[in-house]
């Protein structure tokens, strides 16, 4: 059931990051590529902290609960495909629970809560996430310290999943899968929604790009008289792509 559920996962993914819908020669059901075993391409090293809750006062006398992660990011140059280049960093973090329910991270959170966080954990070098995105130079001296922060369900949450991009600059074509040709999909006008037409008035497809990505599965077993603060582990921490 474990594996059945990531799957779903990792394929709910492939729409999230896609333009538009599918077009008609498209069919569901096609392997997902699998990451490279050695990366070909740029990484950054990539270390993370147990998310944790936190309770903060919005200011109106309500208190709201949020998930925190903080994490660090370093681009090392001993990295053969990293060379000694700055390394743009502009990290997307989605977060998918067993209710079906999809967050993205960082999104629509209230300007209190950063500040609780960073006095929670007491860390003057961690960045907003408005603050960490940007070129990473190469070394240690500028290792990227930041966090991801999405809200508690009002739900029973057992498991849920952190899909973190922008670690890694490898990619991959989602193939057909009867022709093995890349899938496309229509491509979208960001303003408007409505597909873009070439000059014969045919709709605009790309080919749908898979990003290596960061995987960690959490399970949230149990729950204690405040259910917000429940038992967290990790169960799986892996490179998928999506």
């Amino acid at each position: 059931m474990k594996r059945f559920f990531l799957a779903l996962l990792c394929a709910a993914g492939v729409a999230l990051m896609s333009p538009g819908p599918l077009s008609a020669q498209d069919e569901p059901g096609s392997a997902v590529p699998e990451p490279e075993l050695v990366t070909s391409s740029w990484m950054l090293t990539f270390t993370y902290d147990t998310p944790r809750t936190i309770a903060v006062e919005m200011g109106d006398g309500t208190v709201r609960w949020y998930w925190y992660m903080t994490y660090e990011v370093l681009n090392d140059p001993r990295i053969e495909n990293n060379h000694r280049d700055p390394i743009l960093f502009v990290p997307e973090i989605i977060i998918a629970d067993d209710r079906g329910d999809i967050s993205y991270a960082n999104r629509g959170i209230n300007a209190r809560v950063f500040p609780a966080i960073k006095r929670a954990v007491d860390n003057d070098l961690l960045l907003s996430p408005a603050q960490v995105s940007g070129n990473i130079l190469p070394g240690e001296d500028f290792i990227r310290e930041g966090v991801a922060i999405w809200p508690v369900s009002e739900d029973d949450v057992d498991e849920f999943t952190i899909f973190f991009g922008g670690l890694y600059g490898e990619t991959a074509h989602l193939p057909h899968p009867v022709t093995g040709e890349p899938m496309t999909r229509a491509v979208k006008d960001p303003r408007t929604g409505e597909p873009v037409l070439d000059h014969n008035g045919d709709p605009v497809t790309r080919p749908i790009l898979l990003r290596r990505t960061r995987m960690l599965h959490f399970a949230t077993p149990g729950t204690d008289v405040n259910p917000q603060r429940q038992t967290i582990r990790l169960i799986e921490d892996e490179d998928v792509m999506r």
